[in-house]
């Protein structure tokens, strides 16, 4: 069997913005990805609502994924994939960086893994990094992402 990490944010973790709750299991995008590959895949999703990729919040605790991958890389051991999708959360105005630096940010993360031993006969796993979808005007949330959807849209060219 083949094991799949699948570690983001809230996206990974299925929340739904426009209800404020999460997604039932079935329809989360790892639940599908599951479904879809079949029983010779083990999809573990390791979403955390908040997660940046390295940025400390002041304001929602301990949502530093650098810290957290570490400990997801050990737990999980061996994998055969990890799927990194974070930046969203990066673009909340009250860390003020630019699309570029949350790639460089999102790019240590690869890195990181890419040293690891957390892959088969203590290799680094293979890995498949993706840009976050781009946002959508979410009034709940509007207050916290003001000058986000022009960097949102700026995250996949940085990312590649």
């Amino acid at each position: 069997m083949k094991t799949i990490v699948c570690f983001g944010d809230s996206n990974t973790w299925g929340h739904s913005p426009s209800e404020i709750k999460r997604y039932s299991f079935e329809i989360r995008w790892t639940s599908i990805l599951q479904k879809k590959l079949g029983a010779d895949f083990f999809i573990i999703p390791e979403g955390l609502n908040g997660r940046t990729t390295a940025f400390e919040d002041s304001i929602e605790k301990d949502k530093n994924g650098y810290r957290h991958l570490q400990t997801v890389l050990e737990t999980h051991k061996p994998l055969d994939l990890i799927i990194i999708m974070l930046g969203t959360n990066d673009l909340k105005s009250r860390f003020n960086v630019s699309a570029r630096e949350i790639a460089w940010s999102a790019g240590n993360l690869v890195d990181y893994t890419l040293r690891s031993s957390a892959g088969i006969e203590d290799k680094p796993p293979g890995i498949l990094f993706i840009a976050p979808p781009v946002i959508k005007n979410s009034p709940p949330f509007n207050f916290m992402l003001e000058g986000a959807l022009k960097k949102s849209k700026d995250l996949g060219m940085h990312y590649s």
